[in-house]
């Protein structure tokens, strides 16, 4: 039982989640996303209490978070950090204190957490904002022994590691992987991003192939759980 959230991106994410997991047995998707949203602005929607609820509401067994697109916006990439010991603290330790909220609801249940990092922008300081949210989420996931931040930066990029609107497939063929706006991916940028998941995930779940199945029972064997 696997529960995805986050704001657009994790809503992209899941309608590839959702066509890859066609392929394994017993996998049940979840999606929880909420357009516009993130952790910065709790007024707008508020994850640590949505997530409390969604936790206690389906009982899933691993959670997925994309999330951050929304934030990354809000980064001043000049803001100095506050000496030890001040009462003010800057926006990045402000959003860490909120991430460590949002984390310790799984934490206290062990669920597994896969938090995917944002993919390369297409607008240069916006790209810049990106990989600061991005070493933000990765630090703070870096705290919880339940948590895996996935980073996807390289896995929409061209050979010349620079955003990329458009990749070739395994047949050489052109396709589509980011949406016009130079933020949002495609279905086809979606499942990359979806395969990478499975591809990491499967070090610390078991996703059987409905293949496995089919093969056992036709030797009139048993599944294992």
């Amino acid at each position: 039982r696997i529960l995805v959230v986050g704001d657009s991106l994790a809503i992209g994410l899941a309608l590839s989640l959702r066509r890859a997991m066609n392929e394994y047995q017993d996998v049940t998707l979840i999606e929880e996303g909420k357009v516009s949203s993130g952790l910065a602005n709790p007024k707008y929607f508020n994850w640590e209490k949505a997530l409390q609820t969604f936790v206690e509401k389906y009982s899933p067994t691993m959670v997925v978070v994309m999330m951050g697109a929304n934030d990354a916006k809000y980064i001043n990439l000049d803001e100095k950090p506050r000496e030890p010991g001040s009462p003010n603290k800057s926006w990045a330790e402000v959003f860490a204190m909120r991430m460590e909220g949002f984390l310790d609801i799984p934490a206290k249940r062990d669920l597994p957490v896969f938090w995917i990092g944002l993919p390369v922008m297409g607008d240069p300081t916006y790209a810049r904002q990106a990989q600061a949210m991005n070493d933000i989420v990765r630090t703070e996931c870096g705290k919880f022994p339940n948590c895996r931040f996935l980073d996807t930066w390289n896995l929409l990029c061209d050979p010349e590691d620079t955003y990329a609107a458009f990749l070739k497939n395994d047949k050489g063929a052109k396709i589509k992987i980011r949406a016009n706006d130079k933020i949002h991916f495609t279905v086809a940028g979606g499942d990359i991003l979806a395969q990478s998941f499975f591809d990491q995930a499967s070090n610390h779940a078991v996703f059987r192939g409905k293949s496995e199945q089919t093969a056992t029972t036709a030797s009139g064997g048993q599944t294992s759980a």
